[in-house]
């Protein structure tokens, strides 16, 4: 005998089968229309997150053409620009429906932004906060495979009680996940269905109640629906995308800083060139820079013929021609060659500034002192200690530098087309 729990998952299940069926002949306008009050989705109690969250957005530098010192452009599309087909449909997302994408990794962003994204391609990252006590109400869309009694929670976010993964609110679970999650290879058709169901999630549910178990009903509402990215890792907190309406983002969220860079070859991280802070709500870019009047040479030891490192302490040094070599001669030599290899370290990209985006935390945090050892190679040489000679064929030292920042143009950080 068939369940309550079963009937009402399996209407549930039969009616998101059929909004399949119909995204291969109905268009948009046609499938919202249809569904608008047809789609009895069965939602879970909201996820409400109190606690400060950062989120990343980026956005390819060749698509941005607004004032980049604003930080309404790397937020949501704007509504007051908002229209029928723009922004295009995505995912989440109606066609002239503007939501606020993010993540919760910068390394789940740029093979969501574009697929067929390659490396070099520049690109703005920005960081967002929400702030605290927010309460911030989330739908969770989960992998499929982690509906499951097996899957592992302590790698990803999943759904591992039996009454629910082995019963018929999983199976209903499941197919919702697999819809809004599906890559569809017809462009007409791609996200047809998904953006008709966040729909229902995100607008058509404001205002809904629910009964607890006493009776008594409350009003519930989503801000934001959390799904895993469809492009990198298999459904780990760390890969969770976020969809959030442009009314919580203008209350609770605030932009931190912009960086802009160049997409590596594993197509998840950036070489950062320019990074920009908001001040008081104007984004002040910079270029880090390294001052080569600033930098200073150590000689710390010697590699001998058999690669073993020796101390610079404690020895005696003679060149080629059996001169000594004193410690003040060696820094003395580096002196002097110096711009040499200040130009040669400069050609190599040895000395490029560099830093981790995710370490950010205000201008400050990016002034600092590092280290660079390299080796320089040396005729002959030979170290005596301890009644021992070592023959000696590099000079090991170290270059200590510090990295600043100087206020960029802004006009160079555009992307000016052929």
């Amino acid at each position: 005998m068939e369940t309550k729990e079963s009937k009402i998952c399996n209407t549930a299940i039969s009616i998101l089968q059929k909004l399949m069926d119909d995204t291969k002949c109905k268009n948009e306008l046609e499938l919202k229309n249809k569904y608008k009050n047809e789609l009895n989705l069965i939602l879970n109690t909201p996820i409400i997150v109190n606690m400060p969250i950062v989120l990343y957005r980026s956005r390819l530098a060749s698509k941005v053409h607004e004032d980049i010192t604003l930080p309404s452009t790397f937020s949501y599309f704007p509504l007051t620009k908002s229209s029928n087909g723009v922004p295009q449909r995505g995912r989440m997302n109606l066609s002239g429906q503007s939501f606020f994408y993010a993540s919760s990794s910068p390394d789940t962003n740029y093979k969501e932004i574009k697929k067929d994204i390659k490396e070099g391609d520049e690109v703005y990252l920005s960081q967002w906060g929400i702030t605290a006590n927010s309460g911030l109400s989330i739908y969770s869309v989960i992998l499929p495979d982690n509906i499951s009694t097996s899957a592992d929670k302590n790698t990803c976010i999943c759904i591992t009680n039996p009454n629910i993964a082995n019963g018929p609110l999983g199976d209903y679970l499941r197919c919702l996940s697999d819809i809004i999650l599906k890559n569809e290879d017809d462009a007409n058709k791609e996200y047809l269905a998904s953006s008709i169901i966040s729909n229902e999630i995100l607008v058509e549910t404001k205002g809904k109640s629910y009964k607890e178990k006493d009776g008594v009903e409350t009003q519930f509402h989503y801000d934001a629906i959390a799904y895993p990215s469809t492009r990198i890792g298999n459904g780990e907190a760390q890969y969770y995308n976020l969809v959030i309406t442009p009314q919580f983002i203008d209350n609770y969220a605030s932009l931190n800083y912009v960086v802009k860079g160049a997409i590596k070859k594993d197509l998840q991280s950036i070489d950062v060139k320019n990074v920009g802070f908001n001040h008081n709500g104007t984004i002040e870019w910079y270029e880090p820079f390294i001052n080569v009047d600033d930098v200073i040479f150590n000689p710390i030891g010697f590699i001998d013929k058999y690669g073993k490192f020796l101390s610079i302490e404690n020895g005696i040094v003679r060149d080629l021609n059996g001169k000594l070599i004193s410690k003040n001669e060696l820094q003395n030599f580096l002196n002097k060659e110096e711009t040499n290899i200040i130009k040669e370290f400069t050609e190599r990209g040895f000395i490029i500034p560099k830093f981790s985006y995710g370490g950010i935390i205000d201008k400050e945090s990016l002034i600092k002192e590092d280290t660079l050892d390299f080796f320089r190679e040396v005729n002959e040489w030979k170290l005596e200690r301890d009644r021992i000679i070592h023959d000696i064929t590099f000079l090991k030292i170290e270059m200590m530098y510090k990295i600043s920042l100087k206020k960029e143009n802004i006009n160079s950080l555009y992307c000016h087309e052929e």
